[in-house]
């Protein structure tokens, strides 16, 4: 049993020493909270099975970069370019996105790409102006200064570390703190971190895709191994000015081959992203323009 797994049985099975569940509590709003946990928790339960059994017999989902214990770096460098060139197809692709969600001024964007073999892990594509030039957040946002990029944005987060690194290539985990009631996560990525434009149109990329190695990112005790690949592009509008483009693919269960299930629901999360990527989006210029006048100082 996973970790997930492990947190939620005792409530489920043990629900008379869980104090929500007490008969003293006769108030109307007590018994919509009882009624409502008791839901969650059976749909929890449901996800848990559909996902382990996705886990153990979907061995053909993309959950990373699947590399062999031998691989050298030129090897995964390759697969990563060529994981990376797909993303950059879909950023730009104009047909089949739905748009989730879209700021009054047309700012800020969140869409959402389905894909039939793997409905629960759609792409995801964010698109914000940020009131700063495209060098600068690309410096902000790359994968060298996550510590404190992801600490100001997402309060789950809880540390970067490089595991290796050959020039421009890291190989990094990612751990984040509890989610709620859910447990732990870390996450195997692989970076190329280079600070200069890389495409025709003087964009910068940031690309922080998963990777998959039992050798060098094996699974850590009480952590369930999670999936997201984060794909970063900053076009340059004008000076201070630049269009932010990101593309998303998570799975926060372990539901790689040979993975260990989670009980997340992953749908829910799909449906809420719209709104909560958003707000994120709106929020995310300050943010950054407060850091670097920070560093300024």
């Amino acid at each position: 049993l996973n970790s997930d797994m492990r947190q939620f049985h005792p409530v489920v099975c043990k629900s008379s020493s869980f104090p929500l569940f007490s008969h003293k509590m006769k108030s109307g709003w007590h018994s919509l909270l009882r009624l409502f946990l008791l839901v969650a928790m059976c749909l929890v339960e449901a996800e848990c099975s559909t996902t382990r059994r996705a886990a153990l017999g979907n061995a053909a989902r993309y959950r990373g970069i699947e590399v062999s214990d031998d691989a050298s770096y030129e090897e995964i460098f390759e697969s990563y370019q060529s994981v990376l060139k797909q993303y950059q197809q879909k950023a730009t692709q104009e047909t089949g996105w739905k748009v989730l969600s879209k700021s009054p001024d047309e700012t800020a964007e969140v869409a959402m790409l389905p894909t039939q073999s793997d409905p629960s892990c759609p792409y995801v594509r964010m698109r914000v102006t940020l009131p700063v030039s495209a060098s600068r957040s690309h410096q902000w946002m790359s994968f060298g200064n996550w510590n404190r990029f992801m600490r100001a944005i997402n309060p789950f987060f809880d540390d970067v570390k490089t595991i290796q690194k050959h020039r421009h290539l890291a190989i990094a985990q990612k751990r984040t703190k509890r989610i709620f009631t859910f447990g732990r996560r870390d996450f195997g990525l692989v970076s190329f971190v280079e600070d200069r434009p890389q495409l025709e149109n003087g964009a910068y990329v940031s690309a922080t895709l998963s990777l998959i190695s039992s050798r060098l990112l094996p699974r850590q005790p009480g952590y369930t191994r999670a999936f997201q690949d984060m794909v970063c592009f900053f076009r340059p509008i004008a000076e201070e000015s630049t269009e932010l483009t990101i593309m998303l693919r998570t799975d926060l269960n372990d539901s790689a081959e040979n993975g260990t299930g989670g009980v997340i629901p992953m749908w829910l999360v799909m449906k809420t992203i719209g709104t909560f990527g958003s707000r994120a989006l709106q929020g995310l210029g300050g943010i950054v323009q407060k850091e670097l006048m920070r560093e300024e100082v």
